[in-house]
């Protein structure tokens, strides 16, 4: 009975950073990511390798994440994605514009830009 009652713990064990967190780290939305860095933390405590801490292991976290290619999102970066975003929006407008224009306007407005 024991036996069972410790594999009970061990399968309804939550790590000290939840899904959502990580999410808000790094600029995620629900995806396989996520999944992987919460299940290689709960095994990386329950092995023993990481302390069960929220601090310890967000720097699990975050380390593994690195060799997936994630980034924990900064301000700086989440400017810069919003001016890219920006742009994008200008030049589709743009482009809506432009082809909206009669054949004969498009000419004149291609002789007056650069």
């Amino acid at each position: 009975m024991v036996d069972i009652e410790e594999k009970d713990k061990i399968r309804n064990f939550q790590p000290p950073v939840k899904g959502e967190e990580i999410m808000e780290l790094f600029g995620l939305t629900p995806c396989r990511e996520v999944g992987a860095l919460k299940s290689a933390l709960k095994d990386a405590i329950l092995d023993g390798e990481v302390p069960n801490e929220h601090e310890a292991a967000l720097q699990f976290i975050i380390e593994r994440a690195a060799k997936m290619d994630c980034t924990p999102k900064t301000e700086e970066n989440q400017k810069s994605k919003l001016m890219i975003i920006g742009e994008i929006a200008v030049v589709a407008s743009f482009s809506f514009l432009y082809f909206r224009l009669k054949p004969s306007d498009q000419d004149m407005f291609r002789r007056a830009t650069p």
